[in-house]
């Protein structure tokens, strides 16, 4: 049916925390930015990416920075999936650069 939103067990993420404590087993969260396959819908906060050998992404995906949420690490898979490329890196540093308006 139109509209309907479907439950979903896992949900892709980049976790953009990056600091000593992402590894510090005491601190029990990090900071992620969900992933969509909805790039139909860009917003002036995501960032598109490709699919590409390391990032195990399926298809053009957006990465929602306004979306940005604490989580608990015990909620993530224990190692990382994919990784960026160093320029979807670096645009998406330059994205939180300007949203918290340290650019």
């Amino acid at each position: 049916m139109p509209g309907e939103r479907k439950e979903r067990f896992v949900r892709l993420v980049v976790v953009i925390s990056n600091n000593k404590d992402n590894f510090n087993p005491l601190s029990p969260t990090v900071t992620v930015c969900p992933i969509s396959k909805r790039v139909d819908l860009l917003r002036e906060t995501d960032l598109e990416v490709h699919p590409d050998e390391d990032n195990n992404l399926e298809c053009p995906s957006k990465i929602q920075l306004a979306l940005k949420q604490p989580i608990l690490k015990v909620d993530l898979y224990k190692e990382p999936i994919g990784e960026l490329s160093r320029e979807d890196k670096e645009n998406l540093l330059f994205m939180i650069e300007e949203y918290y308006g340290l650019a």
